[in-house]
């Protein structure tokens, strides 16, 4: 078993079969969880990709061999994860009672340059509320004018452990439909799934307020659910009075505990199993002991835990066998619907079929999976459809996501094959064969000229935004001669120039007053297209190294032993703090703030070290959106303080000076007596 430990991740075997591990080895580490258990990772959902997703950390996990590999994802979600039939992943956060990705968000943080693409961790339940039919006034946002009305829950406050439902122990009208802890008010909250073509699904409340289960005793808190074997769903109930961290406890809650003795008991856990009233035991099945054969019909189990499970053994025990490969390429001959999703992991399409073949001639599955083959042919066939059809920003990003230091090649590409000048006839017809069956409203080609639709020069805009999130020499090299000089290749129409200025000056870097700041480029510029603003505009906003007025305006190069720190700041904040502000630095909607171009990060050093050492209190807005969660403290020492503020200081072309051990001391020493975090009105 895969056992999370924060700050570890275990692998634990029971080599004799009395229950208890005899073999525990740490797997992976620097996890976060210490400070802070609602800021840990959690999860370990073995998803029908074959790999353990996660939620609150941006990582997945799989064996491979006898290795676990670790890959990125979007993270998202607080506690809980899970995934529907079709592979789609769900989370949720406190507040947002559930959320999902457009597709595998594994994909959309390819590309550094351009963050996490469009699409990702997008609040579906949007408007809903838990309906509790008892009082809750216990929860530590009750303060809040909106939270409570008439003493009851009025907003989800304490969404956690979400499940799309694919058991077969309750009534068939639940299967595919999400069941979600709101453990401030005592229940388990029913959305039935709306689903509607290629469309992100929709949660609605079900009839009847959208109560599962729910109890007046304020004791009750369901935290996470399950399936079982059984197809039963299976709820942890924590039973207590009190669940919130004490880091976050607010005096409302403080005073609602001391009111009602709420602090006692705290060893009262317990597991609830619901199944339909006349649900009958099903015989134990050990799939462990189940030939090749059993497990290829265990593939299309009404029972997901079945198929799941199935899955897992011919991953881990078959690869290696001739018969469970007989096995599975019969299963892929029968075409059940169930098992497909699973098949996926386990037969791998050929790479010529992924090209050519993979869903639709020009759906987002085959745009993703060409992004992801980097060969020259996976490259060529993404341009002849990367164009084609719905251009939305999901799709943007999608393309966008696989061309990772690739982009202005992409756009030469485009280009040279608009007049059809690259194309031999074979793959000129069937591109076009393929545009005609899409949108009608949409043209039928785009030969003979460059894309100038809105959606396209959107998505041009893009990679002009991506080449400054870069910073690097490359990029910013192109993205002048693009836009200002003679590009590479053929003429570029303006068109595209401008599409390409508008997205690079939108992606300037902010002072720690708000203002943009100059983009910094290796050599002199000029703007060779006269007549064209947008190419002027873009050219007045770089600086170079001996442009007059460029003094102060490049910083200072980092020492040796500030390079180190530098690099341990990067390790420090992608095992700890990427979980809530992402990779990118970008934060993440309802969870964290941004901290790439914030005033918090790039203003005053110390008052960031405050941050971290305490923790922040309160409402957090930047360009115009608000966060108010609260950022628990960090246990770092001075050191690793100074390496992961001198990392987001330096960090996605920032320019603030490091930060040094001596200041985190001086810091720590004067503040010692505190207590809890800062309030933001504390740090002006």
């Amino acid at each position: 078993a895969l056992v999370l430990t924060p700050p570890n991740l275990l692998f634990a075997r029971d080599t004799d079969g009395d229950g208890a591990a005899d073999v525990v080895k740490v797997v992976d580490s620097g996890l976060q969880g210490i400070v802070s258990p609602e800021h840990a990772i959690n999860g370990l959902w073995y998803a029908t990709d074959g790999w353990f997703w996660c939620a609150n950390a941006p990582w997945r996990y799989r064996w491979n061999g006898e290795l676990l590999e670790r890959g990125r994802t979007a993270g998202g979600g607080q506690w809980g994860i899970s995934e529907d039939r079709f592979g789609r992943i769900y989370f949720n956060d406190n507040s947002n009672a559930l959320r999902t990705d457009a597709y595998p968000s594994h994909f959309a943080v390819r590309n550094p340059a351009l963050g996490v693409a469009h699409g990702m961790g997008v609040s579906i339940a949007r408007g809903t509320k838990p309906n509790p039919t008892h009082l809750t006034p216990g929860v530590n946002r009750g303060y809040r004018g909106t939270t409570l009305v008439d003493g009851k829950l009025n907003e989800f406050t304490g969404a956690c452990g979400p499940l799309v439902y694919e058991g077969d122990a309750l009534p068939e009208r639940y299967r595919g439909d999400a069941f979600v802890c709101e453990v401030t008010s005592n229940l388990v909250h029913h959305f039935e799934l709306e689903r509607s073509g290629e469309e992100l699904p929709k949660a609605v409340t079900a009839p009847g307020g959208g109560s599962l289960i729910e109890s007046p005793d304020e004791r009750f808190r369901p935290v996470n659910l399950a399936e079982g074997p059984d197809g039963a769903l299976y709820v942890v109930d924590m039973y207590r009075g009190v669940i919130q961290h004490r880091l976050f406890v607010t005096s409302w809650l403080r005073a609602q505990m001391e009111e009602r003795q709420l602090e006692e008991p705290i060893d009262r856990g317990r597991i609830w199993r619901i199944t339909a009233a006349d649900a009958q035991p099903k015989a134990r099945v050990k799939l462990a002991e189940c030939s090749w054969t059993e497990l290829g019909n265990a593939l299309s189990s009404p029972n997901r835990w079945t198929r799941q499970t199935a899955q897992r053994l011919f991953a881990e025990e078959g690869d290696t066998s001739r018969d469970a490969a007989e096995v599975l390429q019969e299963v892929v001959r029968k075409g059940d619907e169930l098992a497909r999703q699973h098949l996926a992991a386990l037969v791998p399409p050929p790479v010529d079929a992924a090209l050519m073949a993979w869903g639709n001639g020009n759906s987002l599955e085959r745009v993703l999976a060409l992004g992801d083959l980097r060969t020259p042919q996976a490259f060529d066939a993404l341009v002849e459809i990367a164009w084609i059809g719905k251009l939305d920003a999901t799709r943007r990003g999608a393309i966008v996501s696989g061309l990772s230091g690739r982009e202005f090649t992409f756009l030469a590409r485009t280009l040279e094959w608009s007049s059809g000048t690259a194309l031999d006839i074979t793959a000129k017809e069937w591109l076009e064969d393929a545009a005609s069956r899409t949108d009608t409203n949409r043209p039928a080609t785009w030969f003979g000229q460059p894309p100038t639709t809105p959606d396209a020069l959107a998505l041009i805009e893009l990679i002009g935004a991506c080449a400054v999130n870069d910073g690097g020499d490359e990029l910013l090299g192109e993205l002048v001669a693009w836009i200002a000089g003679p590009p590479r290749g053929k003429g570029v129409p303006n068109e595209w120039r401008k599409a390409l200025a508008k997205g690079a000056l939108g992606a300037r870097a902010k002072d720690a007053k708000g203002n943009f700041r100059p983009i910094r480029v290796p050599k002199e510029a000029v703007a060779f297209v006269h007549g064209l603003p947008e190419a002027t505009a873009f050219v007045e906003a770089l600086v170079w190294r001996g442009k007059p007025g460029s003094e102060g305006l490049f910083p200072r190069d980092l020492d040796a032993t500030e390079s180190a720190r530098f690099e341990r700041g990067r390790s420090i904040y992608e095992q700890t703090c990427a979980a809530c502000h992402q990779v990118t630095g970008r934060g993440d909607i309802g969870v964290a703030p941004p901290l790439r171009n914030s005033p918090w990060v790039l203003g005053d050093a110390e008052r960031t070290t405050k941050i971290v050492l305490h923790g922040l209190r309160g409402p957090v807005t930047l360009d115009n959106l608000t966060w108010d969660a609260e950022m628990p403290s960090h246990s770092f020492s001075d050191e690793d303080t100074a390496s992961v503020l001198t990392y987001i200081r330096r960090a996605w072309n920032h320019g603030a000076d490091p930060v040094a051990p001596e200041l985190v001391q001086k810091v720590r020493e004067a503040h010692a007596a505190r207590r809890g975090p800062w309030h933001v009105s504390d740090l002006p």
